[in-house]
């Protein structure tokens, strides 16, 4: 024994120097009992740090609706840290949402919950249900709350850091600050609404039967009006007509015929963000449904009892209604409002993106739906051409395939002059893509060239087989402008002489 107690010290020194290494060292002694010693060092050296893996980007996504939900189904989730922040957890098919009023449609059937998604999405992605109030883009934090009882006004706020943030939140009802609108209207943008105007309708056909109630109080009780004439309004008045006619008719027979539908629209047709075709047929059809389009009205108070509008024609009047929906547009959201304050986009009403859906003025934070908007790079630019009718000059860059190299297309208009498309020698933009123009009587079309000085305009045209370099409109008397159009933007210049001359390419 005195042999193994000597090598176990011994070895423990040895060992001991070198603290780097997980050490297992199994000793057979020859003492005369016999045995099995074993020694084992498992100590590491502190001052080594252990490989890690690289800490993965956190990705935050606010709102659950269609931005945010296409994210998450596009993302890879493995490569980032993905946490999403709604007070919704489920996503909404928003276009059945008025079949959802009639019972057209169950609303189970048009809701998939997000932690469905996300399981099967694949991958470690956290989902709070909670409602971000504040957005600080310094310190790259969202500040959310979960209110755990509305009747009790108790809430738990917490902090979440990202790296990216995706901001899919939409956008709320606008009522335009119209007096009785957020009190006495329904709206439609969630499931919950959806709900309450299909409880709202029965209510009030249930309401019209009592025995103690003249004919006038039940046409007042069945008279539903929708304001707007997009598509929310004219869908669900068309759901709500389809509901009555096919259903309510049978079940409340003695009633049916004091059932009176309105839609209110500002305009002077619905659905105004159609073509021309589609608005016409759907008023023509509103027609000979019987449903009340009244065109040019303008809602200005909502009471519990009637709904005041005014038009040019009749002036300010008052009428009693059952049900009133509002869908008169979309508005931003207090949230998006106080964070475009802080980057210095308070004058808008939704957040500017680039092409890439990256917020302007703000590193990190893209934003997609309805709470942002592409800025839109602009290819019309007025042009001062001195005394008589004005002009407009069109300068855009076409670029085909990326293998279609075309000088800039640039060409003046005005009321007296035809000019037709710009043409370039080198390399024919009219074949690939030159701008049509017509002048008033829409007789004369022509092309503007360097040598055709009849227009009124003399074009120039300079292609550079790496790309678009310049395209230049001068007049051909004292006094005119010169619009110099650049691959990269448009600048106005004074003169004739600040045009290139032709063969000469000017930089980018």
């Amino acid at each position: 024994m005195r042999f193994a107690s000597f090598f176990f010290d011994r070895a423990s020194r040895a060992f001991g120097d070198r603290p780097t290494l997980a050490k297992l060292v199994f000793i057979i002694a020859g003492a005369s009992s016999g045995g099995l010693i074993a020694y084992a060092d498992a100590k590491t050296d502190l001052g080594v740090s252990s490989y890690q893996r690289p800490s993965k980007k956190k990705v935050v996504v606010l709102g659950t609706g269609w931005g945010g939900t296409s994210f998450l189904r596009n993302l890879d989730s493995s490569l980032y840290d993905v946490q999403v922040i709604s007070p919704r957890n489920y996503f909404t098919f928003t276009p059945l949402l008025p079949s959802v009023t009639s019972g057209t449609v169950e609303a189970r059937s048009i809701v998939e919950p997000i932690r469905n998604i996300i399981r099967k999405k694949g991958g470690e992605i956290k989902f709070w249900e909670a409602e971000c109030f504040k957005i600080d883009p310094s310190n790259k934090r969202v500040h959310c709350r979960y209110t755990s009882a509305k009747h009790t006004g108790e809430t738990d706020e917490f902090l979440v850091e990202y790296d990216y943030l995706v901001i899919a939140i939409g956008a709320k009802a606008n009522t335009f600050n119209i007096p009785g609108v957020e009190d006495n209207c329904h709206f439609l943008k969630e499931i919950e609404d959806a709900q309450k105007i299909r409880k709202s309708i029965m209510d009030c056909f249930e309401r019209a039967t009592l025995p103690n109630l003249n004919e006038d109080e039940r046409k007042k009780i069945l008279h539903f009006v929708i304001v707007g004439g997009g598509p929310t309004g004219v869908e669900f008045a068309a759901e709500l007509h389809d509901f009555v006619c096919e259903d309510l008719s049978k079940l409340y027979p003695s009633i049916y015929g004091l059932v009176k539908i309105a839609v209110i629209q500002g305009g002077e047709h619905i659905l105004t963000a159609f073509d021309e075709r589609i608005s016409t047929f759907a008023e023509e059809k509103f027609k000979r449904d019987g449903i009340d389009l009244k065109i040019g009205f303008r809602v200005v108070k909502v009471s519990d009892e009637d709904i005041t509008m005014m038009s040019k024609a009749t002036g300010e009047f008052s009428v009693p209604y059952g049900m009133v929906v509002w869908s008169a547009g979309i508005g931003t959201r207090l949230v998006i409002s106080d964070f475009m304050k802080q980057i210095g986009q308070g004058n808008r009403l939704v957040l500017a993106t680039d092409e890439w859906l990256r917020v302007s003025g703000c590193d990190g934070v893209y934003a997609v739906g309805d709470c942002a908007s592409i800025i839109q790079r602009k290819v019309m630019l007025y042009c001062d051409a001195g005394p008589g009718p004005a002009s407009y000059c069109l300068a855009t860059s076409c670029l085909l395939k990326r293998f279609l190299t075309c000088a800039t297309v640039a060409a003046s208009v005005s009321s007296d002059n035809a000019v037709g498309r710009t043409h370039d020698e080198s390399n024919d933009v009219s074949k690939v893509g030159g701008a049509v123009m017509n002048n008033n009587n829409n007789k004369s079309i022509g092309k503007a060239t360097a040598d055709r000085t009849s227009v009124g305009r003399k074009a120039v045209a300079v292609s550079d087989k790496s790309g678009p370099r310049w395209g230049c409109i001068t007049t051909t008397g004292d006094g005119g402008r010169a619009i110099i159009a650049k691959s990269g933007g448009m600048s106005v210049a004074g003169t004739d002489d600040d045009c290139p001359k032709r063969g000469s390419g000017g930089s980018d």
